[in-house]
């Protein structure tokens, strides 16, 4: 049960929009993953470019939106919350 707010029930613009451009660059992943090993990249390299690149993605993403302490919040791995 949910203390103080209901659920949303419509999706929001931004989700709508997050949902776009996931399945946009999941489309493009594919053909973007075979340039660059046809271009001598081999796949280990790939993997840390890739990895590099959502890390540094979701960095700037969290210090532009900044969400604050109260909406990241740690929990246990056994809470059954």
């Amino acid at each position: 049960m949910t203390r103080g707010r209901r659920p949303a029930t419509r999706p929001t613009r931004s989700g709508v929009a997050m949902v776009l451009a996931s399945a946009a660059l999941f489309a493009v992943n594919g053909t973007v993953s075979k340039l660059v090993l046809r271009a001598g990249l081999d796949a280990p390299q790939l993997t840390l470019l890739r990895a590099a690149g959502a890390a540094t993605g979701l960095l700037v993403l969290c210090l532009l939106l900044r969400p604050g302490p109260r909406r990241l919040r740690a929990t246990p791995a056994n809470c059954r919350c």
